[in-house]
């Protein structure tokens, strides 16, 4: 009796760390994701900031003055004008995020030398989802300045 008593506390355990292990990956940032039309990110991006310039007309940067957490945000677009990277730049006093906020570092690509941070996350395709990577890097070895989804 006592050992299946243990079995199920132990089964009980298991559930509740593999839920935390399974924690799913960021499929936005600041609201923008993969394949988002420039369209949907405009009307996102003009309740939080503005547009500060666009680049070569694929690549936009925009000020977010209505966003504790980021200051700016980056935009790539593909050749049909869908989403096909976001970065985000933390805001230096905001609410600052910590890599483990995104997922456990235990499962991501670590890069890390002289005093830069930067974890990897691969998302498989699902649906119409198309296979992205999650991206952080900093200088502080628990917050990060950067969170970008770019497309494979």
């Amino acid at each position: 009796m006592k050992s299946s008593r243990k079995f199920c506390v132990l089964l009980l355990l298991f559930g509740v760390f593999a839920g935390v292990q399974a924690k799913e990956l960021s499929r936005d940032v600041v609201g923008i994701r993969i394949n988002t039309s420039r369209e949907d990110v405009h009307r996102r991006l003009k309740k939080l900031g503005r547009l500060e310039r666009e680049e070569r007309g694929r690549q936009e940067i925009w000020t977010l003055e209505n966003e504790p957490r980021f200051t700016s945000v980056l935009i790539g677009y593909d050749k049909g004008f869908k989403v096909r990277y976001v970065t985000a730049i933390a805001r230096e006093g905001g609410t600052r995020m910590l890599y483990s906020d995104i997922a456990s570092i235990k499962s991501a690509y670590p890069e890390n030398a002289s005093g830069h941070f930067k974890y990897t996350w691969e998302v498989k395709a699902r649906g119409k989802t198309p296979a992205y990577f999650v991206i952080v890097m900093g200088r502080d070895p628990q917050y990060l300045t950067s969170l970008s989804i770019k497309k494979k």
